[in-house]
């Protein structure tokens, strides 16, 4: 720890970046998780979804941490499972039994095509 500030760094930069540093750490460990570059996620999407899903598949990879290569690796159709989690998410259920369920044994539900429908009419851009 610096006993004395920088000259040009002032009092109030200086308390922001410590507050930064202690939400970004805990006990000199990193808090988050290696957080995947967009690029990378970019050309997943791209890979595996086809074009009308790609937004919906983007935004829940991004923020659910979907692995999509793991979910077409499984045989399954990305866009159905991803359709899956958003309803498990939105739904409530933190645990997303749906989708499980549907990579486990490939049951997606009642109706998949209306869920798809749903979930790519509310991503269109």
């Amino acid at each position: 720890m610096l006993k004395k500030l920088p000259s040009y760094i002032g009092v109030d930069a200086w308390y922001r970046l410590r507050y930064l540093w202690a939400s970004l750490v805990f006990r000199n460990k990193p808090v988050i998780r290696r957080v995947k570059p967009v690029e990378e996620l970019i050309d997943e999407v791209v890979r595996h979804c086809p074009r009308p899903y790609r937004m919906m598949c983007f935004t829940a990879a991004r923020e659910l941490n979907l692995s999509l290569p793991a979910i077409a690796s499984s045989g399954r159709d990305v866009p159905t499972a991803v359709a899956l989690a958003l309803e498990d998410v939105t739904s409530g259920d933190a645990e997303l039994p749906r989708l499980w369920r549907y990579i486990k044994t490939g049951d997606p539900g009642t109706d998949p095509a209306e869920l798809l429908k749903k979930w790519r009419k509310a991503f269109k851009p």
